[in-house]
């Protein structure tokens, strides 16, 4: 579980600078072809970490604590979508954005996700 969750902490970090990036690209073709690409390869991770930060838990916390980190994580990432679902379409995102500022949004998360592959290999 260990290796998988830095995998996908990797994985999804490259899907997100390949949509990210992509979008610099002067070709409607290449900007749509990274999105796609990107994406795919971001939600396919995405739906791998919690599972692995679930598994790693349980085999890390004492049985009698388990209830109250899993209570924290979805406190945490609850507050995380809501704050950031109400910020992306208000402030991260502007659809009139050329470059590399169209993908930013991408190259952010690609960013926070390579942070916690770091600090992940820090605990273990």
């Amino acid at each position: 579980a260990n290796r998988l969750l830095l995998f996908v902490l990797v994985a999804s970090a490259v899907g997100g600078i390949t949509a990210g990036a992509g979008a610099a690209s002067p070709s409607l073709k290449v900007r749509e072809s990274c999105f796609w690409v990107g994406m795919s390869v971001l939600s396919m991770g995405r739906n791998l970490i919690e599972p692995c930060s679930k598994t790693i838990t349980s085999l890390r916390v004492a049985p009698e604590h388990q209830g109250n980190v899993f209570a924290c994580f979805h406190l945490v990432t609850s507050l995380l979508h809501v704050t950031v679902g109400l910020l992306w379409p208000e402030v991260f995102f502007n659809p009139r954005a050329d470059g590399l500022a169209r993908g930013a949004i991408f190259l952010a998360t690609s960013g926070a996700l390579i942070i916690c592959a770091f600090g992940f290999i820090a605990l273990v």
